[in-house]
């Protein structure tokens, strides 16, 4: 049993509760997976601001969760630990010659992950702030903090799905 957080698209059109936003982790069994979904809905038009939903998983096998069309799962790694310590090279890459590694890493996947939906990264660019000195956990809460502001990263639990 695993858990984790992730960026999944946007489905449905909001005009009734069968066809309500949410992400396509509601394509998945409730048998393998439990999840809940954060989508920040714009006032005006009632639509998506993104067209990716922050999620918090719970899954028997994370497989089918990656294996989810333009889906992110973030670093399985520890909430109190910095960046740094996590953007290590990927387990198993060996850069060839004329590779960089840095393009492989766990620091440019999530970038890249973030950038590609749309969502802010001044945590890349905080010149008070250096990313290397950011703990995982403050990571998360800037980005979930722009679809909820209020939303608490150690609070924000699901259950587990059951056998």
């Amino acid at each position: 049993m695993s858990k984790r957080f992730g960026y999944f698209p946007v489905i449905g059109d909001g005009q009734s509760p069968s066809t309500a936003f949410r992400s396509t982790l509601s394509n998945l069994s409730p048998s393998i997976v439990r999840y809940e979904d954060k989508i920040l809905i714009d006032s005006h038009t009632g639509q998506p601001v993104f067209q990716h939903a922050m999620s918090r998983v719970a899954a028997l096998d994370m497989a089918p969760v990656a294996a989810l069309s333009n889906s992110y799962l973030f670093p399985d790694a520890p909430l109190d630990v910095t960046l740094a310590s996590i953007d290590n090279t990927r387990p198993g890459f060996d850069a060839p010659d004329g590779q960089n590694p840095d393009t492989d890493s766990i620091l440019f996947a999530l970038k890249q992950a973030v950038q590609a939906r749309g969502f802010t990264n001044g945590w890349l660019t905080d010149p008070n702030k250096p990313w290397q000195t950011w703990l995982y956990r403050e990571l998360l809460t800037y980005l979930v903090h722009q679809l909820e502001p209020a939303q608490v990263i150690e609070s924000w639990d699901v259950a587990e799905p059951q056998e």
